[in-house]
């Protein structure tokens, strides 16, 4: 998927690219954009050197909304099934199974956090400027 923004800020090989929402936006939720919000700002690798204020376009992994739902949703939800189903099954007490159900919550929530840091560090998901429109190109000479 390919997103078109603005460079708020440059610095390294990384650009924050900040990407207005589109009406096709309301119903997708992969960026994580809340409603009423008419902007998010990405973290983008900056192979070709924009600089702030360039308008770009950014490739956005396919699998990186996915990714994100598995983790944050998925991931801690089945953690927390699993812990109530093992304090009723093995226990026999609602209370041990309330107990055990809020601590892999918990647990699933810190493995998000740890593979999703795992995952910005390997850049498999990390968008990525793949065009740069300086402010400058847009000029017509006479």
């Amino acid at each position: 998927m390919t997103e078109s923004g603005t460079v708020i800020s440059a610095e390294g090989g990384f650009a924050s690219v900040r990407i207005m929402r589109r009406a096709s936006c309301a119903s997708c939720g992969g960026c994580g954009m809340a409603d009423g919000e008419p902007y998010f700002d990405a973290e983008c690798e900056n192979p070709l050197g924009a600089m702030t204020g360039d308008a770009v376009t950014v490739a956005i992994p396919e699998r990186s909304g996915l990714i994100a739902a598995l983790l944050l949703f998925v991931l801690p939800v089945c953690l927390a099934a699993l812990g109530l189903y093992l304090g009723s099954a093995l226990l026999s007490s609602d209370g041990w199974a309330l107990a055990l159900c809020l601590v892999f919550l918990t647990a699933g929530y810190g493995a998000a956090s740890f593979f999703d840091r795992a995952l910005k560090r390997s850049r498999k998901i990390t968008p990525k400027i793949i065009h740069v429109m300086r402010p400058s190109d847009s000029r017509v000479e006479d």
